[in-house]
């Protein structure tokens, strides 16, 4: 069986984003490939090779679409500040897979919980009972954080 060239696939993907289902796992590890299906489906990161999924640039351009990714970052870039911030900054709820210690963040927190309250219930052992934080997310009972 003919192996198509890049553009081909590039092309084909650019006509029908599902036809990344249907990519041999060599065009799935092509940075190239992957990025056109990211911007044609965010959903095609799911697809990626381990290694394009734990790649800075491919995340970026994932999360500027639709945070719900993260879930299939590697824990290396759920651990970048500016990675789980851009996400943050989208949907609070984000923080939900950031990295422990981005979950202790302050600036990540806080961002979080001012653009959904409900980001509190991922919030790290080290700021859950900060009052200020608390507050911005409209809490004002903190034992309901226990």
């Amino acid at each position: 069986m003919k192996e198509l060239s890049k553009q081909k696939i590039i092309n084909r993907i650019k006509a029908n984003p599902n036809a990344v289902f249907n990519l041999q796992k060599k065009s799935l590890d092509d940075k190239e490939i992957v990025i056109e299906a990211v911007k044609q489906d965010v959903c095609a990161l799911r697809y990626a090779s381990e290694r394009l999924r734990d790649d800075r640039e491919v995340a970026m351009l994932a999360i500027k679409e639709i945070n719900y990714v993260l879930d299939v970052l590697s824990e290396k870039l759920r651990d970048d500040k500016e990675i789980i911030m851009a996400a943050v900054k989208q949907d609070g709820s984000a923080l939900k897979y950031a990295s422990k210690r981005l979950q202790d963040d302050r600036e990540i927190v806080i961002e979080a919980v001012k653009q959904n309250g409900f980001a509190i219930r991922y919030v790290g052992e080290k700021l859950i009972y900060d009052k200020e934080i608390n507050l911005m997310a409209g809490v004002k009972n903190f034992c309901i954080n226990l």
